[in-house]
């Protein structure tokens, strides 16, 4: 459980940045989907998410990173889980929903290696908004 901790720090200290201040909030439990949400504003997945120029030296390359942090978190409940005999009941509960908001976007490294685009009569569309804010809830 302790190395669940850790795992899950460092997807936070990911998505919020090395600042202490962050880093202070993320031990004493205090962090919110507002903080979250202003996190991911300016983190994308990798460099096919750079292409408007008005906002991509504001952005920064999180999605490798990210990806393998959730897959060591993912694997470490899946190894807690092993022992389930020696979990409580809301622990094994709890273990589930993360794993489950991990999973929701499937940030994974072949996603994030993937570069996918998309035609329209001719014309590459790219998508609205390039950033991460959209997973602030799950995370």
């Amino acid at each position: 459980m302790y190395c669940l901790n850790q795992s899950l720090f460092n997807i936070f200290n990911t998505i919020l940045g090395s600042n202490p201040s962050f880093q202070s909030e993320v031990h004493s439990g205090k962090l919110t989907k507002k903080d979250f949400y202003i996190g991911l504003q300016n983190k994308c997945l990798n460099e096919y998410d750079l292409y408007d120029k008005n906002v991509s030296h504001n952005y920064e390359i999180i999605g490798l990173e990210l990806a393998e942090n959730f897959q060591k978190t993912e694997e470490l409940i899946d190894k807690i889980l092993t022992f389930n005999e020696f979990a409580l009941p809301y622990e094994l509960i709890t273990l589930e929903k993360i794993r489950q908001k991990l999973k929701t976007y499937g940030i994974n490294e072949k996603r994030v290696n993937l570069h996918k685009l998309t035609t329209f009569n001719g014309q590459i569309v790219y998508p609205p908004v390039s950033n991460l804010y959209y997973l602030y809830v799950n995370i």
